[in-house]
């Protein structure tokens, strides 16, 4: 039995030797896991950073959360649309490819 499978750092040579697979796989989900961190904790900066310039600005603090929310929704939005975008002229390019093929 392993000891932390989110942690190989913990795990002793004989626990590495019984289930390397499983050790291979509590090193992928801490490097996943700090990735996360990391992600979450620049996310954190930006939105401190956008409610200070806001606040500074003369905006409300608020609703600071509230207009950094809907910028990123919209963000998001447009992120999904150019990918739908992206997707549908990829499929129309292979389409064209088969059609040239055949004649």
């Amino acid at each position: 039995m392993t000891k932390n499978p989110r942690d190989e750092r913990v795990w002793t040579n004989i626990e590495v030797q019984e289930d390397a697979q499983g050790y291979l796989a509590a090193q992928k989900r801490r490097w996943q896991d700090e990735e996360a961190e990391q992600i979450k904790r620049r996310e954190e900066d930006n939105k401190a950073r956008f409610t200070e310039e806001f606040v500074t600005a003369g905006g409300d603090p608020d609703e600071a959360i509230l207009v950094w929310k809907t910028l990123r929704n919209e963000q998001a939005s447009d992120a999904a649309w150019r990918a739908e975008e992206a997707a549908e002229q990829s499929a129309l390019r292979q389409t064209h490819l088969r059609i040239k093929q055949m004649l």
